[in-house]
């Protein structure tokens, strides 16, 4: 009980426009080991916290209340500490993740068992999906997910929908099913000008993704493990992004660049340079220093768009239980 009213007074806060960092999503390194076609995030140059800066950070953020971490990059399983780290947030009470190309995790498996949840990156069969991220990565999945089948973390497949892997969806979903993992989707976008040159190859109408969201709703009310929720898929389909709800999101769920920069999205990565430092001003104070990003309607993240509708529907539901709790 103590809990329930706890984190829906929690939720109350993000409401009227308080930061309560939920989730911290933390991008170890812009390294990786592939160059896919339309990410540039491995051509930045950036200095990386050390692993005694990521734990202290670690701690100041769960003293905040933070209860989830996300490992990302680049490819972070090439960070050398990335054991000791995964373990010291195990150790902080975080439910962890980690977004990895599925190359080193055969390497890597003992850590792997560590976090709760995985996304691994499937991008089409073999052909396709080693078109986009290179040579010999499908068969590094495949492997990768024979190794997990029976073992923990959970495994989520995230599909970046672009031009080339459309009429393929039907081959992902039975690699999703064959090895009981859920299936979230992202249509490609750019974060940069340099992005853009490289994937505009891969950018396909409104109306291809609007019929391949179409075919995956129908695939969802079959039972087909698709994690992304109506309101999101729904979302991809609109062109009018002054549709989408306040940004409640950016108020929960934190952004943390290899150098220790905190952003409220990750769509500002290619600017972190103009956020706060958590080494020069501390998490809390970083986190006061963010700019409000309530009216934002530009928004090409579905993980955030994700975020953004559960907590709306957390708040309408949290008052509720609030009103209730009061009535006796």
């Amino acid at each position: 009980m103590i809990d329930i009213l706890r984190g829906s007074w929690r939720i109350l806060k993000i409401k009227i426009g308080y930061r309560v960092p939920l989730k911290v999503v933390y991008y170890v390194s812009y390294n990786c080991n592939l160059k896919c076609s339309f990410c540039e995030r491995r051509t930045r140059q950036s200095k990386e916290l050390t692993t005694d800066q990521v734990k202290k950070c670690m701690r100041e953020f769960k003293g905040l209340g933070t209860v989830g971490w996300s490992f990302s990059g680049g490819e972070a399983l090439l960070r050398e500490d990335i054991s000791d780290l995964i373990k010291y947030a195990r150790k902080q009470g975080f439910k962890c993740n980690l977004v990895s190309n599925a190359w080193f995790i055969p390497e890597k498996i003992d850590i792997v068992e560590e976090l709760d949840s995985i996304v691994i990156s499937l991008d089409g069969p073999k052909e396709i999906h080693d078109a986009i991220r290179g040579k010999g990565s499908y068969d590094r999945v495949i492997t990768s997910l024979e190794l997990l089948k029976d073992r923990k973390p959970t495994v989520i497949i995230n599909t970046v929908l672009n031009k080339t892997n459309l009429d393929s969806l039907d081959e992902i979903l039975e690699i999703i099913e064959k090895y009981n993992c859920g299936w979230e989707i992202q249509p490609v976008f750019c974060q940069s000008k340099k992005e853009n040159d490289n994937a505009i190859k891969y950018f396909t109408s409104q109306q291809d993704i609007s019929e391949a969201i179409n075919w995956l709703q129908e695939q969802k009310l079959k039972g087909k493990r698709i994690l992304r929720s109506d309101e999101v898929l729904n979302s991809i389909k609109k062109t009018d992004y002054h549709t989408l709800p306040d940004c409640y999101a950016a108020r929960a769920f934190f952004i943390l660049s290899p150098d220790g920069r905190l952003l409220p999205c990750a769509r500002f990565l290619p600017e972190s340079a103009e956020y706060p430092s958590v080494l020069e001003n501390g998490v809390k104070n970083a986190i006061n220093q963010l700019p409000d990003m309530s009216k934002c309607r530009q928004c090409m993240l579905c993980c955030y768009l994700e975020y953004n509708y559960a907590l709306h529907y957390l708040v309408r539901t949290g008052i509720r239980y609030l009103k209730n709790q009061i009535r006796g």
